[in-house]
């Protein structure tokens, strides 16, 4: 007999599946007026920079998030976003087979979270 399995343990990001494009999709998504290899570029940039700075224990996950969101949101000229930001944490993206708390907010398509935030 072999040895009782106590936990198994999966990396998604980037081994079951490819966050990194979702996450850079779901951006450009957001922005359709805005250059898409901008919007690529930049959003690399700041979580490569925001994810490190939250690994060193600089802010919270959430709060690593808002700030990539609120820097960006400025640079295309969204600069209102900074209060409406807190929020994006607690936003989800209905898709069938998925589920959230009743209480998180909802939205069916990307292009509905500019309007969320205002």
């Amino acid at each position: 007999m072999g040895l009782p399995v106590a936990a198994v343990l999966f990396d998604l990001d980037g081994t079951l599946m490819d966050h990194e494009t979702a996450a850079v999709r779901a951006v450009v998504e957001c922005r359709p007026d805005a250059d898409p290899a901008f919007v690529e570029r930049r959003w690399v940039e700041l979580t490569d920079e925001y994810v490190e700075r939250f690994a060193a224990g600089e802010m919270s996950f959430a709060e690593q998030r808002r700030r990539r969101a609120v820097l960006l949101a400025a640079e295309l000229g969204r600069p209102g976003w900074d209060d409406a930001a807190a929020g994006l944490t607690g936003v989800w993206l209905d898709r069938p087979g998925t589920g959230a708390a009743a209480d998180v907010p909802r939205i069916g398509t990307l292009a509905e979270l500019p309007g969320l935030l205002g």
